[in-house]
């Protein structure tokens, strides 16, 4: 569920960027209309990468001892492969890594969205406008951020969007990751729970298809097929990780 309240969050925000793409080309000439497009995503990219901390808290918590997969399965190989998998992601995903960081700084003060640039371009040869709209940030403000000098080459511009297109990738391999490794644990789970409802409708005509699940020390819990149906109705939902900065709409050429 978290994982699906990040990805929505994403595409509001993905959304409200190209809806203000698109109003570029009357231009930001007022200080108004400029608070108005960083406001807005601000508090969308704001809404990702907090969401993201509850997330990754859950997901994997080394000094909190928390790992999602491990209170799953109990399998401290799963622990160590949820660790491994994270680490992988922060060393090779750049973007991913700025979100961390930019995270950070957003909880502390920092806006994500605090100058940005737009307008258009026209190409010669067809005569076709080109949209441009960056809320880019450059070597100087990407160490500031925290990111080691040895990770950015001189030049280097990453656009918010993009930052996030790399950081919500990097959520949702961690995602299918644990999915992988709990998929033995839930649908065992799923089947011994189908049994023991059609064990109680066969005793009990009329009986209710849900179980209070009693444990000591805790409160009780509702537990019924519908949980499977949520979940599964989650995967097909996002049936895998996808890096939005790959894609590209349009089908000229197929």
């Amino acid at each position: 569920m978290l994982h699906d309240h990040i990805l929505d969050a994403f595409w509001d925000y993905r959304n409200k960027v190209d809806c203000w793409r698109l109003r570029s080309l009357s231009g930001f000439r007022t200080q108004v209309l400029g608070y108005e497009v960083k406001s807005t995503l601000n508090r969308l990219a704001f809404n990702v990468l907090n969401l993201s901390k509850l997330f990754f808290d859950k997901h994997y918590h080394d000094k909190d001892d928390k790992c999602f997969a491990y209170e799953q399965t109990g399998s401290l190989d799963d622990k160590e492969a949820i660790r491994v998998k994270r680490e992988t992601i922060k060393n090779n995903n750049l973007r991913y890594f700025v979100g961390c960081k930019l995270r950070n700084r957003s909880q502390h003060g920092y806006m994500p969205v605090s100058q940005l640039s737009s307008g258009f371009k026209l190409r010669q040869g067809d005569a076709q406008e080109f949209i441009f709209f960056k809320i880019e940030f450059d070597c100087e403000q990407l160490k500031k951020l925290g990111i080691p000098k040895y990770r950015l080459k001189p030049n280097i511009k990453l656009d918010l969007t993009e930052i996030l297109d790399g950081y919500v990738h990097a959520v949702s391999e961690m995602h299918m990751h644990n999915r992988s490794l709990t998929e033995e644990k839930r649908s065992k789970s799923e089947e011994y729970l189908s049994e023991l409802i059609d064990r109680s409708l066969a005793r009990e005509s009329g009986c209710s298809c849900f179980v209070d699940l009693r444990t000591t020390g805790e409160v009780d819990e509702y537990i019924g097929m519908d949980c499977f149906e949520l979940a599964n109705h989650l995967r097909k939902k996002h049936p895998y990780a996808i890096d939005y900065s790959k894609l590209a709409f349009g089908l000229d050429g197929y």
